[in-house]
């Protein structure tokens, strides 16, 4: 092994990304999806972290699940759980392939509650990053829905923006995903078995609040720019 000192020293952080500081329990007071970034660095080479909170007493429908695939690891650390079989402290990496939901024992016990971090550090630019997200029939495992996508910067989507930082793309997209599901009964019933399955609960995750608000608060952002631009 080099004793190279050179090869030890920390590059000093990108201006464009001066670091930044968050507590997991403050961040998540006020998020308003799953996989809540409490910062906002998402695009090429980023340490994403995501973070996760739920609580028992979810309803009829439950919490529902999904199975997601990512071309990068996703690290978990558990802050704190009761009621699951995701323990407090458990540090893992998880399989890029891997089933998402169902972490109560019981679902419908107020007192259960599971806070996580999810971090995945995002592909260096030019270096494909894809993910799916599937919904498989709860009888027979049946492929229902197969929602599948690359990164994409939105930086450059967008333009050069004052203050824009990319919104996850993850969510957008588990938006959409849910969204077809939901809105299409056809896709809801199995063409195997024949299965006809609830909607997905989509208030559990968050995602249309995270889709609602992106759209709602760029919205705003153009009309501030066309407003002092005039």
């Amino acid at each position: 092994m080099s004793t190279d000192s050179t090869q030890l020293t920390i590059a000093p952080p990108d201006p464009d990304r001066p670091p930044l500081a968050a507590n997991a329990f403050h961040a998540a007071r006020t998020a308003n999806t799953t996989l809540t970034t409490p910062f906002p660095y998402v695009t090429d080479e980023c340490l994403v972290p995501g973070i996760a909170l739920f609580q028992g007493d979810l309803g009829e429908a439950g919490m529902g699940h999904f199975h997601h695939t990512n071309s990068v690891d996703e690290t978990f650390l558990c802050l704190a759980s009761k009621g699951s079989a995701v323990r407090t402290g458990t540090l893992m990496v998880g399989p890029r392939s891997h089933h998402v939901g169902s972490f109560f024992e019981n679902e419908r016990d107020p007192e259960n509650v599971l806070l996580m971090i999810i971090v995945q550090r995002q592909s260096a630019e030019g270096v494909r990053q894809h993910e799916g997200l599937t919904f498989h029939c709860h009888k027979c495992q049946n492929v229902m829905l197969d929602h599948e996508f690359d990164v994409v910067n939105y930086n450059e989507i967008r333009g050069p923006v004052p203050g824009y930082y990319a919104p996850l793309e993850t969510l957008l997209k588990s938006y959409e995903f849910g969204q077809e599901y939901n809105e299409n009964p056809e896709i809801r019933k199995c063409s195997e078995c024949g299965h006809e399955h609830d909607l997905f609960p989509m208030n559990v995750w968050g995602w249309t609040n995270y889709h609602t608000n992106y759209e709602a608060s760029e919205h705003c952002r153009d009309l501030l720019i066309e407003a002092t631009s005039a």
